[in-house]
């Protein structure tokens, strides 16, 4: 599935021509007491009229401030696609308590402009 994802995310890269085209998605869950971060995009697919939303992650959060969430969220996206999450997202959905994840400068620069 890895493979199919790379292929998908590089095949977007080259038609959007190396723009950020996809918004990223986060949000955190407890799972038998202990919690998780589970890590998205969302995006419409090179070539077609169809939209994707893809995992990238769903890890265990050993430490849960925004910046460490950050940090997850990055570190996923260069596992998964080989990529920074910058490089194909400048969005990010999350909920109000995730907003500060969001405007982590060194993930996302800028921040983001709206929440759920």
């Amino acid at each position: 599935m890895v493979k199919f994802i790379k292929f998908l995310i590089a095949a977007a890269c080259a038609t959007y021509n190396g723009m950020p085209f996809a918004q990223c998605l986060h949000d955190g869950g407890t799972i038998q007491k202990r919690k998780f971060e589970a890590v998205g995009l969302q995006f419409v697919g090179p070539k077609s009229d169809k939209n994707f939303v893809v995992v990238i992650g769903f890890e265990l959060i050993r430490k849960g401030k925004a910046g460490d969430i950050a940090k997850l969220i990055e570190d996923c996206a260069q596992h998964t696609l080989g990529k920074s999450i910058a490089s194909v997202s400048n969005s990010v959905c999350s909920d109000a308590a995730a907003m500060a994840v969001a405007n982590d400068d060194e993930v996302f620069p800028g921040g983001v402009t709206s929440e759920l």
